[in-house]
C-alpha cells in the first residue's frame, strides 16, 4: 500500500514540479502537446484489431458470415480488415474499382439527404456495401470525402434490413469510419515524423558539437576544397553513418513530396547542387534526380526479373519508393515474406546511402538531359 501511495503521489506531483522547476510555461505547453499526442496515438495493429472487433459485432448482429473494410486511397481499393471466409480478393477489388466508386457515390437517400448523415446500403456482387466518409475533409460537393467502404455478405437478393437493424448497423458503420479515418490520420502523422525526425537529430548532434568541441572538425575531409564553405559535410561513415542513412530513408519515403525531401539536409550536398541546372533550379527535383541515379546504380545488367535474387534490391527500391506500391503488392510481386521484405528494404536503403556517399566523394556530375533520369513509363514485364 505504501508503494502504491508513493507512486500515486509521484505521478501527481511530477508534472507540477516539472512546470515549476524545469520548464518555462511556453516550453511546458509544447511538451504537454507532445505528451498528449503520445497518449492518444494507437498503433496500426491496435486500430486493425478494433476494426476486426467491430466487424465481428456486425456479423453477429446482422447474422451474416462475412464482413470487411476496404480503404480507398486515391480511389484505389485496399482490403484493410475482414472477418469470415468469403471476402473479396484483391484482383476483384482492383478490376472493379471504378464501378465500386460509382456505386458508392450514388445517393439513394430520399430528398437528397447527405450520405454522410444517412449512409445508404448498396448492392455489389454478392455483398451489401456502405460508403465510409471522413469527417476531416470534404469533396467538391461539400460532402465528407469518401475514404472507403464496409461490406457484408448479402442475406438476400435485395437489401432487407429492418429499421432496428439499420439503426444499429449505422452506428457500427460510424465507428468503422472513424477508425479508418484515424488510421489514415496516424499514417500522415508517422510519415511527417519520419521526414522531420532525422532533421531534428542532425540539429541536436550539431548543437552538441558547438557546446563541447573546441573548433570545427569537418566530418568528411576535403583536401581539394571542392565542397565549399556552405556545403553540407557528409557524416563520417563510421561515426555518423546511422544519421546519414536516416536522412536518405526519409528522402526516399517522401520521394514524391514531403518534408523528408523538401527540408532534407541532403539538399546541401554538392552532387545535389550540381544537378540544379538540369532540374529547373528546383532543389527538391534535384535531390529526387540524384536519388534516382543512386537507385539506378542498384540495377543489375540484363533483363529485369521480379523474382530473381540479384534484382531484389532494385525491385524493392522501385516498387516501394518510386511506384509507391503497398507492402502487400510488393510481397506478392517479388515472392518474399513480409518480414523478409522489410529486412531487404533496410539493405536497399543502405545501398542507396552508400551510392549517394560515393557520388558526393567523387563529385559525380549529372548525365546529359536526355530523358534517362526519369523512371521507365512502362516497367519490364515479370
Amino acid at each position: 500500500a505504501v508503494v502504491l501511495l508513493w507512486q500515486w503521489t509521484v505521478s501527481l506531483s511530477l508534472p507540477w514540479l516539472e512546470r515549476r522547476l524545469i520548464y518555462a510555461d511556453t516550453d511546458y505547453d509544447q511538451l504537454e502537446k507532445i505528451q498528449q499526442l503520445s497518449r492518444r496515438l494507437l498503433t496500426r495493429a491496435d486500430l486493425l484489431q478494433l476494426q476486426e472487433a467491430t466487424l465481428s459485432a456486425v456479423c453477429d448482429y446482422l447474422q451474416v458470415g462475412t464482413s470487411f473494410v476496404v480503404a480507398l486511397t486515391d480511389l484505389q481499393p485496399e482490403l484493410i480488415a475482414s472477418v469470415g471466409p468469403t471476402r473479396p480478393n484483391d484482383r476483384l477489388l482492383a478490376d472493379e474499382a471504378e464501378a465500386i466508386v460509382g456505386i458508392l457515390e450514388t445517393n439513394l437517400n430520399p430528398n437528397g439527404l447527405p450520405t454522410s448523415a444517412n449512409p445508404p446500403v448498396h448492392k455489389w456482387n454478392s455483398y451489401w456495401i456502405v460508403p465510409l466518409r471522413s469527417t476531416r475533409t470534404s469533396d467538391h460537393n461539400g460532402d465528407d470525402s469518401l475514404i472507403g467502404f464496409i461490406g457484408i455478405q448479402a442475406r438476400s437478393a435485395e437489401v432487407n434490413l429492418t429499421l432496428d437493424e439499420r439503426q444499429v448497423f449505422r452506428s457500427l458503420v460510424r465507428r468503422v469510419a472513424q477508425t479508418l479515418d484515424d488510421l489514415a490520420l496516424q499514417d500522415e502523422i508517422y510519415a511527417s515524423l519520419e521526414g522531420l525526425l532525422p532533421q531534428l537529430r542532425y540539429t541536436r548532434s550539431r548543437t552538441s558539437e558547438v557546446e563541447y568541441r573546441a573548433g570545427r572538425q569537418p566530418a568528411l575531409p576535403d583536401p581539394e576544397g571542392t565542397s565549399g564553405n556552405n556545403a553540407f559535410a557528409l557524416p563520417d561513415p563510421l561515426l555518423d553513418r546511422e544519421q546519414f542513412v536516416e536522412q536518405v530513408k526519409a528522402a526516399l519515403r517522401h520521394y514524391w513530396g514531403g518534408p523528408g525531401l523538401t527540408k532534407s539536409r541532403l539538399l546541401d550536398l554538392n552532387v545535389v547542387r550540381a544537378a540544379l541546372p538540369e532540374n529547373d533550379n528546383n532543389p527538391a527535383k534535384a535531390l529526387r534526380s540524384v536519388l534516382l541515379r543512386a537507385i539506378q546504380k542498384q540495377r543489375p545488367e540484363g533483363e529485369r526479373r521480379m523474382t530473381s535474387p540479384e534484382w531484389t534490391i532494385y525491385n524493392i527500391l522501385e516498387m516501394r519508393f518510386i511506384d509507391k506500391r503497398s507492402v502487400r503488392d510488393s510481397v506478392r510481386a517479388i515472392a518474399v515474406s513480409e518480414p523478409d521484405l522489410y529486412r531487404k528494404q533496410r539493405v536497399a536503403i543502405d545501398a542507396v546511402a552508400d551510392a549517394l556517399f560515393d557520388m558526393e566523394q567523387t563529385q559525380e556530375l549529372p548525365p546529359p538531359s536526355n530523358g534517362q533520369n526519369a523512371p521507365d513509363a512502362a516497367h519490364d514485364e515479370e
